[in-house]
């Protein structure tokens, strides 16, 4: 029931970019992210891996070694290899609109839990955290780059499994996170 309030949540939220109504086509992701995820899904698609990146310094940039590379993201891969890269808007969607949408859910879904499992706050606690770390500046300002998205769901995440080690001392919390 939680996890359908706060899908309904980032639904909301992110209405406007689901739904073109308000274009986010623009700075990183215009210019970075999805030329990049563009290439990467027809390596992928092609059978032959990524290693170079043709559109910085002229070739002479490896994909798995740089910093904003979100080309070893596993969570990531199955977008980039089944999405239709011969129609333009189910492109745009799959390898970039969904990814988003998904990863911002998780970002509720892990407050979430930080709140209700870490800080023994209650439902509606745990849903207020949630929404708050959703609409916090940070996630709203890197909804223009995915791959620190793909970073920040997850700190919710890491606090939560610190914060059960430091509980029960238990090595799979730890390891968890």
């Amino acid at each position: 029931m939680v996890a359908l309030a706060l899908l309904l949540a980032v639904g909301g939220f992110l209405l406007p970019f689901l739904l073109d109504w308000k274009p986010m086509f623009y700075d990183d992701i215009a210019f970075v992210y999805y030329p990049q995820a563009l290439f990467l899904a027809r390596s992928f698609q092609s059978g032959s891996p990524a290693w170079w990146d043709p559109y910085t310094n002229a070739g002479g940039c490896l994909f798995y070694t740089r910093f904003y590379s979100f080309a070893g993201y596993p969570l990531l891969r199955p977008f980039l290899q089944f999405a239709d890269l011969a129609r333009e808007k189910a492109a745009l969607f799959w390898i970039l609109k969904f990814p988003i949408a998904l990863h911002y859910w998780l970002a509720a879904l892990w407050a979430y839990f930080l709140g209700v499992c870490g800080l023994r706050l209650n439902r509606p606690g745990g849903i207020a955290l949630a929404a708050a770390y959703l609409l916090s500046p940070m996630m709203v300002y890197y909804v223009t780059f995915p791959p620190c998205i793909f970073v920040y769901n997850l700190l919710p995440a890491l606090l939560l499994w610190v914060l059960l080690f430091a509980r029960f001392g238990r090595t799979i919390h730890l390891a968890a996170g």
